[in-house]
């Protein structure tokens, strides 16, 4: 977010407010598991039903995900462990990569892919920001992978950090 400066008027303290306003309101439980399901399967099974340009690639409509559980929990362990040690990659300063997390959760897969975010978004906004970059959108368009999972948490230095992560699987 942009910071702006407002020389002893108050306009610029109330805009900054309102811009927070959306932040403040998903601190409060946005990230909760059973918070996430509903609008993040929703958000994606809209974009697979209609197709998608990931950059020059013309993805035509995917079938419908299904929630995962177990990828849900490896998604929101990966956020809440790059939110807690301020990092933002697919590979964790231990080496564990995005199959490790899957399987520690007792998920078998036969193909797996993960998108990350990072931002004071909700679950609608991660998934637009994903299908804006070609190679997250083409995760998100893969016809061959049918369950997913996210999770996000809040850095400790506020919302505007929120680390997100999430898994698509094809179960064995």
């Amino acid at each position: 977010m942009r910071r702006v400066r407002d020389r002893g008027s108050r306009r610029g303290a109330l805009f900054l407010f309102i811009a927070l306003l959306p932040g403040l309101a998903l601190a409060q439980g946005g990230c909760a598991p059973g918070a996430l399901a509903g609008p993040a399967l929703d958000a994606i099974n809209r974009a697979r039903a209609r197709g998608a340009r990931c950059g020059r690639q013309a993805m035509p409509p995917a079938p419908p995900m299904r929630w995962s559980p177990a990828l849900a929990a490896a998604s929101a362990g990966h956020a809440a462990d790059m939110a807690r040690r301020d990092y933002f990659e697919h590979l964790s300063p231990e080496g564990a990569r995005p199959g490790d997390r899957a399987r520690s959760q007792g998920y078998r897969y036969r193909d797996l892919a993960e998108n990350i975010a990072l931002g004071d978004l909700d679950a609608a906004g991660a998934v637009r920001l994903w299908l804006g970059s070609p190679p997250h959108c083409l995760n998100l368009m893969d016809g061959r992978l049918r369950e997913v999972g996210v999770g996000c948490a809040d850095s400790p230095r506020g919302p505007w950090e929120r680390r997100w992560a999430m898994l698509l699987g094809l179960p064995r």
